[in-house]
Formats: C-alpha cells, structure tokens, sequence
C-alpha cells in the first residue's frame, strides 16, 4: 500500500509540474510589447526596423509631461538643447553638438524643423506652442538623404 501510494504521490507531483508550464504559456503568448509607429523615413515603419536615431513621443507622453511648446522637447529627447533667448531674439537649437548656427533672421539654419511635414526655413520660426499634438519625432544625425539641405 505504501508503494501505491508514493507512486501516486509521483504521478500527481509530475502532473502539477506539467500543468504549471502549460499555464505559464499561455501567460507568455498574452504578453506583446506596444508596436511605435514612426514616419522618419516618410512611412509609417515599426520603430525597431528604422536604421535611425529616432526618439519618438506620442500624445500621451506629451500630456504627462505637460508639453506646452517646442522648447519643453529639451526634457524629454536625449542630446537636444532648445534655448528661446528672450522675446524678439533668435533661439538656439542644439542637436548632437549641431547648432542652429548664425543667429540672424534671413540665414538658413543648420537644424531643420518640421511642422506636420512643412518645412520651417527659419530659426525664428521654430519656437511655437503646441496644442492637441499627435506625436513628436526628434531624427538625430544627418537626415539630408530624406529631408534635404540643412537636415
């Protein structure tokens, strides 16, 4: 009887083991990770298969972070500086050790800024409060293959 009964304890003990396996899974299968979708090469990509430094911010981030223009992005994108340098002036825009450049109104700078996919061909102009943004995508590295002169 006592042999019956450690076989049984056996049967039951590899019948438990096998079963917890079977429940971890069907855990692992329900697990996936947040596909981002990014346009930094002008289509919509999976942000794993971009060959691009690209930090990429969506709505929700923007929210949580409060947001408010585009020199809060300074916070948020490794390796960017953004600096308004008071009302009227010029502002500095830093990127891997890229500046803006000259800080007069007619020359083209060196960082282009995109807004909804236009270009802002001024320095001036890249300073500007955002409301209901989508998302924020920040290209480090040279870009001029795709988005031409200055990018």
């Amino acid at each position: 009887m006592r042999h019956i009964s450690s076989v049984s304890l056996l049967a039951s003990s590899i019948a438990l083991a096998i079963s917890g396996g079977v429940a971890a899974q069907e855990n692992q299968r329900n697990i996936a990770l947040e596909e981002i979708i990014v346009t930094a090469q002008k289509r919509e990509q999976n942000l794993q298969s971009v060959p691009i430094a690209v930090t990429a911010l969506n709505a929700q981030t923007l929210n949580m972070f409060r947001v408010t223009n585009t020199e809060d992005l300074s916070n948020l994108a490794p390796n960017l500086n953004i600096q308004n340098q008071g009302r009227g002036t010029i502002p500095q825009i830093n990127i891997r050790g890229v500046s803006s450049g000259v800080s007069a109104a007619e020359v083209d700078p060196k960082i282009a800024t995109y807004l909804d996919g236009v270009y802002i061909g001024r320095t001036i102009g890249s300073i500007f409060d955002m409301a209901d943004i989508e998302r924020v995508e920040v290209l480090r590295g040279p870009q001029g293959t795709l988005f031409g002169r200055n990018a």
